[in-house]
Formats: structure tokens, sequence, C-alpha cells
């Protein structure tokens, strides 16, 4: 065939290929394009000839990204990659590109730009994609996409020390709401269900709906405290009803199995079965909600949780009381005040004490809750004992180191009324000096302008104050019972007594014993000057009714 013929058809066949393709100079200038390149771009050849491909940038490369594109060409290797390039209408539009350089006496001269246009290819991809790991019931990720979001998310955790989790859920007895509301009502729910989940965590975590009624969740957490709130949030996601069609209330229960990932669980798919097995074991326990497939921090988070729940619904129905404790003067041994002593009276479980719960309780979000009820109770006692009595006596209320520490503990007592201020004492531990000390300071003297008695318990067995205490405006420390109970066999214990007694005469405050059990105690914290004692020599605590009748009875 005739070379230039052959030149002829050739030109043909680059000119009306469906393929772009362009010509620069060494400087980048287009010097070609293909009838293609109008089609791809949206611009016409004459816009494009004379302009570089700048003109197609998408701005979603850096700098970087060219100056290894043409790093790579002007020293005359090929450069392969898939772009994504700008229309002139300002859509996007996705090229594999090759960029092979022209050279002309073993020099780069020209480049020749070869691209096909993938951009259906690669929105046929997200069409497949969506279908192979969405649930299209829910619009959430299904099981493969769940374990291929996971897989995707976890290599960047790799070199990180923070922790994992895949946490499983699924909604008890669902076929019986199948049997009860239809298939219908019952699709309907697990939609609202996975809502409810994605409006939650899936701002920071993988929710995805890996079965009938199952969902799960991938977490990430910087410390235990953190996964335990989750699972907490995640059982209180289905405490409100769902509403749909006519019927206004469908509450359900839930099981959840959890596995925290290692940095050596490289197989996710056996990180989400482990998770599964955790679940069948709380299905097969009905007292259990959730499982751990860590026997150790099942019983953490179990605790936990449990605890979470026990307060939170204490609140809400006002299980929370007090016992009382009544404090004396040592002289006189007439009752002069009343140290309040919570508890959680639970209907099926009793009476629990604050060493189940305190700890919990001054870490959590339930504390401003928890201390507003404290002094509503407080108020109401004080009220009665003033209505039933005739006479007028305080009650001590032990308040957070950390309600002190962020000064919420301001707003409470700014809602007592001025009258009613001075028959409440508000108790702090000594340990409330640790940190922050002028801004503790401020706040006690703050209270103390209010009106309100102050004093500070378990005075010398936690941090010491004796550097600022002629600064602290207290009314009284308290003698804590582990000196008390020590005083009459250690003769050190009992100097340590004498000079915190002595100490608080100093500096204008008195002292009230805490722990007296015995006869020999009594006598030795009156002769050493003891203002105020307390105890079971005198009294255990007592529910309030109890302590009426005493004071009755005086």
């Amino acid at each position: 065939m005739d070379k230039q013929l052959l030149k002829e058809y050739l030109f043909l066949a680059i000119e009306y290929t469906s393929d772009w393709v362009i010509i620069t100079d060494i400087d980048g200038v287009i010097v070609y394009a293909n009838n293609a390149v109008e089609v791809i771009s949206g611009y016409k050849k004459e816009e494009i000839l004379g302009q570089k491909p700048s003109i197609f940038k998408s701005g979603l490369y850096t700098r970087e990204d060219y100056e290894k594109l043409w790093n790579t060409i002007l020293s005359g290797q090929v450069y392969k990659k898939a772009l994504i390039n700008k229309k002139k209408d300002g859509t996007f539009f996705q090229i594999l590109h090759t960029i092979l350089p022209i050279k002309q006496d073993g020099r780069v001269v020209k480049f020749l730009s070869i691209a096909k246009d993938i951009s259906r290819e690669m929105e046929l991809l997200d069409e497949i994609k969506k279908f192979k790991y969405q649930d299209t019931s829910t619009g959430l990720l299904n099981r493969a996409g769940f374990i291929y979001e996971i897989n995707r998310s976890a290599k960047n955790y790799k070199n990180i020390e923070i922790g994992m989790a895949i946490i499983v859920i699924d909604i008890v007895n669902f076929s019986h709401f199948n049997e009860v509301y239809g298939t219908s009502v019952c699709s309907d729910l697990l939609k609202l269900f996975g809502k409810r989940l994605a409006d939650r965590f899936g701002g920071n975590a993988i929710v995805a709906r890996i079965g009938g009624d199952v969902f799960a969740i991938f977490s990430i957490f910087s410390n235990i405290n953190e996964l335990m709130n989750m699972i907490s949030e995640i059982i209180s996601v289905c405490k409100s009803p769902f509403s749909i069609e006519n019927i206004n209330e469908i509450v359900f229960d839930i099981k959840i199995g959890a596995r925290v990932l290692q940095q050596s669980d490289i197989y996710i798919e056996d990180s989400l079965h482990k998770a599964e097995l955790a679940l069948d074991f709380a299905k097969k326990n009905p007292n259990s909600i959730f499982r751990f497939y860590d026997d150790n921090i099942n019983k953490e988070v179990t605790d936990f949780v449990d605890t979470y729940h026990l307060v939170k619904e204490a609140i809400e129905n006002k299980w929370i009381v007090f016992y009382f404790q009544p404090i004396y003067d040592t002289n006189s041994l007439k009752i002069v005040s009343l140290e309040a002593l919570v508890r959680i009276k639970h209907p099926t479980m009793g009476l629990i004490y604050p060493d189940k719960f305190i700890n919990f309780l001054e870490r959590s979000s339930f504390l401003a809750d928890f201390e507003r009820i404290l002094f509503e109770k407080a108020l109401s006692y004080l009220n009665r004992i003033s209505d039933e009595t005739g006479g007028n006596l305080n009650i001590s209320i032990n308040i957070s180191v950390n309600s002190f520490r962020n000064g919420s503990i301001i707003d409470l007592c700014e809602k007592v009324s001025e009258e009613m201020r001075r028959f409440i004492s508000i108790e702090i531990t000594e340990r409330v000096f640790a940190e922050k000390v002028d801004k503790i300071i401020g706040v006690l003297n703050k209270l103390n302008e209010m009106g309100f008695v102050l004093e500070i318990d378990d005075f010398g067995t936690g941090y010491s104050s004796l550097g600022y205490i002629d600064k602290m405006p207290v009314d009284f420390l308290k003698i804590d019972m582990s000196f008390v109970s020590r005083m009459a066999e250690c003769k050190k214990t009992y100097a340590i007594v004498k000079s915190i007694i002595e100490l608080a005469k100093g500096v204008g405050m008195k002292t009230i014993a805490e722990g007296v059990e015995t006869k020999e105690q009594y006598d030795m914290l009156k002769s050493l000057g003891t203002d105020f004692v307390q105890g079971y020599y005198f009294s255990k605590p007592l529910p309030f009714e109890d302590i009426l009748l005493k004071l009755k009875s005086k």
C-alpha cells in the first residue's frame, strides 16, 4: 500500500476513534487534538489548540502530583495513570491516560497523550459495588460491604495504638413481630432501627445490616470507657418506641455480641464470626443483654453497663433514698445534725450501697441530675423535720470532687432559697484540693458567702491541704474513722487525732469524729476536745422515718 495513502488512513482512524489523542510540544502546548477530545471534554478544537493540558485540570491533585508526571515524561519514560479531569461545563470525567515522550536525535521534543474515557465504566463499577455491598432494604452496608469497609479502615490504624471493636446486634424474637404485625411493618421497623443506629453512630463508625434482623457496628475507641459508653448507648437506642403506620409504639429488646480486635487480627471475617459467637452466648442466657468474646473485657463492660442502667433507672424512677446518721454534740450528746448517706432502693435487688455505683457516677453524665435530686430530698426532709418536731437541724450532703472542679455546684446551690441555705452542710473530701487549688477555694468562698455550711471529710487521709488550710472558709474538719478506730491502740494515731483537733481550733474550725464504735473511743475524743461525734456507738444510719421517731423522742 502507498505510504501516503496509509498515512491518510491512519490519520482518519486517529481522528475518528473514540479514544482521546493529544500531541503537545516540549513546553506542553497542545498542537493537535482529535475529535474524541471534543466529545469527551466538551471543548471545541479551536478552544483547545494553543492551550496547555491544564485547561482540563480538575483541582483534585496536588502540585507534587503534576511534578511527578512532568519529571517522568521529561526523563523519556512513559507515564500511565487513571486521571480525573474537568469538562468545559464543570463536570468531572475519568480517563485511563498514557503519555509517551516523542524523541528526535535522542532528546524529547513532543508528547503524545492517548487516553480512554472510563467514566461510564467507573459508574458501572460503583453500581456493581453498590449492588454487591449495600443492603437494598435499609440502605446500610450488607455483610460483604461491612467486611470490605472494615478491611479498608483497619489499615489506617495498623500502627496506631487505638482500640477497634466489632459489635453485633440482634433483635430479640423478631419472628414474633412478623407474626403479629406482618412483613411490611417489620420491614419498616428494620429500616427505622437501622436509621437510628446510622444517625447515632454512623459519623464515627461503620454501620451495617449483616443478616435478617442482625445489625453490626465497627468502631474505634481510645479507652475501655468509650467502648462501655457505646454499648450503653446502643442499648438505649432501642428503648424509645418505634412508630409505624397506625401502630403507635413498638418496643423490642436486643442482644449484643462483641469482639475487641487485636493488632494481629488480620482476618476480619474471623473477628466478625467471634462477635457472632459472643452474640449466641448472650442469646442463650436470658439474664444477659450482651457478651464479649474476651472474658476479661466482658466482665468489665458488664459491670459498667449494669451500673449505667442502675443509675439511669434510679434517677428516672426516683429510687434514690437517704439513710441518716445522727451527729451528736460531744458533751451534751444531743443530735445537732444529720449526715445524709445515699442509697438506691431497687424494687427487686433491695437496698444498694454507694460502693456499687459512686465511682461510676462521679465520672458519668448523670452526676448533675443525681446531685440535684440529693438537694431536693434534703430540703424536703428539712421541712418535715421542722414541721413535725418544731426544731431545725442541719443535713450534710456529700458532693463530688468533680462538681467543685467544674463549678457546677454553684449553679445547684443558687437554686436553694436563702433561708434554707444555713441548714445544708456541703461535705467534700480533702482530695478536692489535689489540683486547681485557687479555683476550689474560690468556689468555697462563694458557697460560704451564699450561707452554706462547709465540711472537709476524711481530713488527713488524702492530699495534704495544710499549706492553705488558713485560706479555706470551712466550718468543720471531719476526723476520718480510720484514725478513730486505731487511736486507742496506737500512740502515733492518737497523736495525729490530737493534732487535727488542735489545728482545727487554731484556725477557728470545729471537729467531727466519724466512726466512733466504743465508749473508750468516745471518752478519748471527748477528753481531746472533739466538738461532735458520730458512729455506731450512738446510732447506725437509719431511714428517715426512724430518724424522725428518734428526734421526737428527745
